[in-house]
């Protein structure tokens, strides 16, 4: 099943089954948004995921969302 042009909602993305699925859905192309209650943990895991050997597009998707929901501090 092609899920590229998909928008899944990933929850409890940090550990477990949460992060099993980001995982997943990322790798099979779909754009995922993820939710966590640890926000820094989940920023860590995400450039975690960026260091994979991940497609372009995966990468490109994942880098823009986090952007999105973790701008710079000033």
């Amino acid at each position: 099943m092609d899920i590229s042009t998909a928008t899944a909602l990933a929850t409890g993305a940090n550990r477990g089954f949460g992060r099993a699925l980001a995982d997943e859905l990322l790798a099979r192309g779909a754009t995922v948004h993820a939710a966590a209650r640890n926000p820094a943990q989940l920023a860590a895991d995400a450039y975690e995921i960026l260091a994979d050997d991940l497609s372009r597009d995966v990468r490109a998707k994942l880098s823009g969302g986090v952007a999105a929901v973790y701008p710079p501090l000033s």
